[in-house]
C-alpha cells in the first residue's frame, strides 16, 4: 500500500530527474506528454524561425495598422496619414530583411492610397501634400529596411569573427597543452637527473617515519626503501630512534642540523627541512653529507661508475617501458603532469633549502636553472644579476687551479662535465674581474644523460671554503704560537730554578766562607785584645772598633744569605718562612704586618714553596714601594686541595688596567702558572689592594714531566 500511494502523489505532479520516488509506473504516465510537447515545441520553433513566416507575420500587420487608422478616423483623432505604418515597416524589416521591408513600405503606400487619401478607391492622389507624405513615407521606409539589412549583416559578421577567435582560441589551447605535456617529460627528466647525480643523501619522511622518496646516492649507502621506516633502512631498528631529532622541525618549523653515527660507523652531517607536499602533506627534507669519507668518496667513485651506468641503463629501460605505458595508456598522462609538478616543487624546495650553490647547464652552456646560494657563491647582488651562459661568466671570473696555476677553460667545471667527467670537492681559486675580490671554492660536478646516455647538460655545486682553509692556516699558525709559548714558558721555568738554586749555592757558600772567615778573625782579634797590656787604651778601642766592625760584617752575611735563600724556608718550611719574612718586613719598615698560617706545615715540594715565598717577598716589596700603606694583613690556608695565600693592605691602591703591564705582576703570575695556579689581584683607589694565590698542594703529571726533563725543550 505504501507503493500504491506514493505512486499516485507522483501523478499529480510533475515528475522531476531529482525525485528519488518516480517509479517505471510514473515513467509510463508522464514521459509520452512530455515528449509530444517537446515536439511540437520543436516543430513551432522551426515554423517561427522560418524565413517565409517570418516575412508572412511582418507584412500581415499591414492590416493591422490599416484597421487602427481607420478607427482613429471614424474617432475624429486627427494624426499624419502614415503614422500607424512605420512600425509595420520597421518589424518587417527587422523580421524579414531588407526586401520585406521595401515590400512592406510599397503595399502601405498602395493601400493608404487606395482606401485613405481621396479620392477613395481610386489609384491616384489628387492633394500636393499627399503625395509629398508619401514620397517620405516611402524614402524612410527604403531607408529604414537599408539600415535593418546593414546591421544585421554587421550582426551576422561579427558572429562569424567570433565563431572564428574561438576555433583559433581552442587551436592555441590544445597547442599550449602539447607543449606543456612536452616541457613536462622534460623537466621530470631533469628533476630525476638532477637528483640522482647530488653527492648528497636526500630523501622525504612522512610523519609516520616512512620513506616515501630516496635519491640515488641514499639508496647506495642504504639499500632500497621499498616502503619502510627510516629507522629500519637506515639503523636497523624495530622502533624510532630517541635521539632523532628531525621530527622537531614540524614542531619548530625551522631547519635543523645535527650529526648521527650509523652502523657501519659513519657520522653524516644531517640537514633537516620542513616540507610541505602539493596535496598539503606535511613531510620531512632530508639531507645528509658523509663528513667521515668525503675525500675518499673520489677515489670510490671511479669504482662505482661501472655500478652506476649499469643503474642509469636499467633506469633507461625503465623509463622506456613507462613511455611507451604512457602512449599506449594517455589516462596516465595527467598523473605523469602531475607527478612532474610534484617534483618541480621538490626540486624547488630542496635548491631553495640548500646552502651550496648549485647550477644547471645545457651542452652549449647555457644556464638552464641555478638557487640562490649560486649568486651568493660568484658574488651577485642577487639572482636577476647573475650570469646566463658560460660565455658570459669566463669574461667576468678568473679561475685558478687550487696550487695557483691559471686554468684552461678545458679545466672549468662546466667544460669537465660535459666531457663526461664526475669530480667531488675539485677546488678552485675564483677570481672577479670588476671588483677584484678572490676566493677559493669547493666544486662537485657530475654531466646530465637523457634515456639513450647522451649528454644534455651538466650540474655543478659549489661550496665557499675560503673562510676553512683560512682558519686551517690560522690554525697551524695558533699551534706553532702556544707551542713556542710553552717553549719559552719553559725556559722561564729552567732558568727561575737555576736561579734559585744559584741563589742558594751562592748564600750557602757566603754562609759558610766569609762567614767561617769573619768568625775566625774576630776570634783571633778577640785573643788579641786579650793579651795586649791595658796601658795600649789607643790599640784597645782601636782593636774594639775592629770587633764591632767584624761584628757589622757578620750581620751583612746574615742579611746577604737570607736574601738570597732564607734558611728558615729550607729548614722549618713555608708556613715559617711567612711568619719570618713579616717579621723582618715590619722590623724594616715600620708596616705592621698580621700573619695567619696554618698551625702545622703544609707539605709541599721544595720549588712550589719558594714560588709562593717569592711571591710574597715581592708583594710586600710592592706595598712599601707603592702602597703607602699602614696595616698588611697575610691568611694562608689549604683550600680544596689548594694552596691559598692572601695578601691585604690598606694603602692608596690603584687601577687595575693601568697596572696590567707590570712586569711585578707578569713576574708573580709565572711564578703561579708554572706550578699550575693562578694569581688574582684587586685594587680599588683610595680603598687598598688584595693579591689572592692559589696553587695546588701537588703537581700535576704534566707539570711532573716538565721538571723531570727540562732540558728537552
Amino acid at each position: 500500500m505504501p507503493r500504491l500511494d506514493r505512486t499516485q502523489g507522483t501523478r499529480d505532479r510533475a515528475p522531476t530527474s531529482t525525485s528519488p520516488e518516480v517509479t517505471a509506473d510514473d515513467s509510463a504516465w508522464s514521459v509520452a506528454p512530455r515528449l509530444e510537447a517537446e515536439n511540437i515545441s520543436r516543430a513551432v520553433s522551426r515554423i517561427v524561425r522560418s524565413r517565409f513566416v517570418r516575412n508572412l507575420a511582418g507584412l500581415s500587420t499591414i492590416g493591422l495598422a490599416l484597421a487602427v487608422r481607420l478607427v482613429l478616423e471614424r474617432q475624429s483623432i486627427t494624426l499624419p496619414t502614415y503614422v500607424t505604418f512605420y512600425p509595420v515597416v520597421l518589424l518587417a524589416a527587422v523580421l524579414g530583411g531588407m526586401w520585406a521591408g521595401i515590400i512592406a513600405t510599397a503595399l502601405s503606400a498602395l493601400l493608404v492610397e487606395y482606401l485613405v487619401l481621396p479620392p477613395i478607391g481610386h489609384l491616384w492622389i489628387s492633394e500636393t501634400s499627399d503625395i509629398v507624405s508619401q514620397a517620405i513615407f516611402c524614402l524612410s521606409g527604403v531607408l529604414i529596411s537599408i539600415v535593418c539589412e546593414l546591421y544585421r549583416r554587421s550582426r551576422e559578421k561579427l558572429a562569424a569573427y567570433q565563431m572564428e577567435a574561438a576555433v583559433e582560441n581552442e587551436r592555441r589551447k590544445v597547442e599550449e597543452e602539447r607543449q606543456v605535456a612536452e616541457s613536462t617529460r622534460l623537466e621530470r627528466q631533469r628533476f630525476l637527473d638532477v637528483l640522482e647525480t647530488l653527492p648528497t643523501t636526500i630523501s622525504l619522511l612522512s610523519t609516520d617515519h616512512q620513506i616515501v622518496f630516496a635519491n640515488r646516492s641514499f639508496r647506495e649507502k642504504f639499500g632500497e626503501p621499498r616502503g619502510a621506516h627510516c629507522f629500519e633502512a637506515c639503523l636497523g631498528r624495530t622502533a624510532p630512534c630517541d635521539f632523532c631529532q628531525s621530527y622537531q622541525v614540524l614542531e619548530t618549523g625551522q631547519p635543523s642540523q645535527w650529526e648521527v653515527t650509523y652502523r657501519d660507523g659513519s657520522v653524516m652531517d644531517t640537514y633537516d627541512v620542513p616540507f610541505t607536499d602539493l596535496d598539503g602533506q606535511s613531510l620531512i627534507l632530508k639531507m645528509g653529507v658523509d663528513i667521515t669519507e668525503r675525500r675518499r668518496a673520489e677515489t670510490q667513485l671511479k669504482e662505482h661508475r661501472e655500478h652506476l651506468e649499469a643503474l642509469v641503463a636499467e633506469r633507461t629501460q625503465q623509463l622506456q617501458a613507462a613511455n611507451a605505458r604512457l602512449e599506449a595508456d594517455m589516462r596516465e598522462r595527467e598523473r605523469a603532469e602531475q607527478g612532474l609538478r610534484e617534483n618541480r616543487a621538490k626540486l624547488a624546495a630542496a635548491l631553495a633549502s640548500m646552502t651550496d650553490s648549485v647550477l644547471i647547464t645545457d651542452t652549449e652552456g647555457r644556464f638552464v636553472d641555478f638557487n640562490d646560494a649560486f649568486a651568493r657563491f660568484y658574488r651577485f647582488k642577487s639572482k636577476f644579476e647573475c650570469a646566463r651562459d658560460f660565455s658570459e661568466f669566463s669574461h667576468m671570473f678568473d679561475v685558478f687551479l687550487a696550487n695557483g696555476e691559471p686554468a684552461q677553460e678545458e679545466m672549468y667545471a662546466m667544460r669537465r662535465a660535459l666531457r663526461g667527467e664526475t669530480a667531488t670537492n675539485a677546488e678552485y681559486i675564483l677570481r672577479r674581474k670588476d671588483t677584484g675580490e678572490t676566493w677559493m671554492g669547493s666544486l662537485s660536478f657530475s654531466p646530465i644523460r637523457d634515456g639513450d646516455g647522451t649528454i644534455t647538460g651538466s650540474v655543478i655545486s659549489a661550496r665557499d671554503v675560503t673562510e676553512t682553509k683560512q682558519a686551517e692556516a690560522a690554525l697551524l699558525r695558533s699551534e706553532k704560537e702556544a707551542l713556542q709559548r710553552q717553549q719559552l714558558q719553559a725556559l722561564a721555568e729552567r732558568l727561575q730554578q737555576v736561579r734559585e738554586e744559584e741563589r742558594k749555592k751562592v748564600a750557602r757558600d757566603i754562609h759558610d766562607q766569609i762567614g767561617q772567615i769573619l768568625t775566625a778573625i774576630k776570634l783571633d782579634v778577640a785573643w788579641a785584645v786579650r793579651h795586649l797590656p791595658h796601658a795600649s787604651e789607643a790599640v784597645h778601642d782601636r782593636l774594639k772598633g775592629s770587633m764591632e766592625m767584624i761584628n757589622e760584617g757578620v750581620r751583612s752575611v746574615r742579611n746577604i744569605c737570607s736574601g738570597l735563600r732564607p734558611g728558615v724556608l729550607d729548614d722549618l718550611g713555608l708556613a715559617a718562612a711567612i711568619e719570618w719574612q713579616a717579621q723582618e718586613f715590619g722590623s724594616r719598615t715600620g708596616i705592621s704586618c698580621e700573619v695567619t698560617v696554618p698551625s702545622s706545615d703544609l707539605h709541599m715540594d721544595g720549588d712550589r714553596a719558594t714560588a709562593i715565598f717569592r711571591i710574597f717577598q715581592e708583594c710586600l716589596t710592592n706595598v712599601a714601594r707603592h702602597a703607602e700603606a699602614r696595616t698588611v694583613r697575610t691568611c694562608m690556608c689549604e683550600i680544596d686541595e689548594n694552596l691559598q695565600l692572601e695578601i691585604k693592605d690598606d694603602g692608596k691602591g690603584f687601577i687595575e688596567s693601568d697596572a696590567a703591564g707590570s712586569l711585578g705582576f707578569l713576574g708573580m703570575k709565572e711564578r703561579a702558572q708554572a706550578c699550575g695556579g693562578n694569581v688574582e689581584v684587586s685594587s680599588i683607589p683610595g680603598e687598598g689592594t688584595t693579591v689572592t694565590v692559589r696553587v695546588p698542594m701537588q703537581s700535576t703529571s704534566s707539570e711532573s714531566e716538565d721538571h723531570a726533563y727540562p732540558d728537552s725543550r
